[in-house]
């Protein structure tokens, strides 16, 4: 931890990066073998390091090392991570008629996710709301498919219309998470 600082102060991030991985890896092994064992302070203590770390990675552009050392800080806090992904309908998307989309929510973090809600951008695509359609939780490694009825706007042709998605949701400590994803999609005229 005093290398990791001293680095930092003289404007080192790799080497602060590489002091304060070691800190809080050398932190994680004198701790339980199970996470769960781990008292919340000695957790939150070693997630510290691993998010000082992460910071001087990202610093200096090691996006796989930065990637690494985020995922044990979710780990550690026990933080919940959602994915949105889009799957195609069955029969194609054309330009003015209502389609079906199916999207797979995925909560790939490590603690549960909380009212979990999403939004598609209206630029291309019209969305049909539904009244039932409300925020929801995932347990961590947990899955749930979402099927929209969605419309290409006139115009909205092409191998590559864009479908942005816009999503929130809360961990344990009600702490908000704002997170999106494209993704083109092939609509005939």
């Amino acid at each position: 931890a005093v290398a990791g600082r001293g680095w930092t102060e003289n404007d080192r991030l790799e080497l602060a990066g590489h002091a304060y991985y070691k800190h809080a890896s050398s932190l994680a092994r004198k701790a339980a073998d199970d996470i769960n064992n781990i008292p919340e302070h000695d957790r939150e203590k070693i997630a510290h390091y691993f998010k000082l770390a992460a910071d001087a990675f990202a610093e200096e552009g090691q996006d796989e090392r930065y990637a690494e050392c985020e995922l044990q800080v979710r780990r550690f806090l026990q933080l919940p991570k959602v994915a949105i992904l889009v799957l195609d309908s069955k029969d194609g998307f054309r330009e003015q008629s209502w389609n079906e989309l199916y999207l797979t929510v995925k909560n790939i973090g490590f603690g549960s996710a909380r009212d979990i809600d999403f939004h598609l951008d209206t630029k291309y695509f019209q969305v049909e709301t539904e009244e039932s359609e409300t925020s929801f939780n995932l347990a961590a490694g947990r899955e749930q498919v979402r099927m929209l009825h969605i419309r290409p706007l006139e115009g909205a042709t092409g191998n590559n219309v864009p479908l942005l998605i816009r999503w929130t949701y809360l961990d344990r400590k009600n702490n908000v998470y704002k997170d999106q994803g494209s993704r083109s999609i092939e609509v005939a005229g």
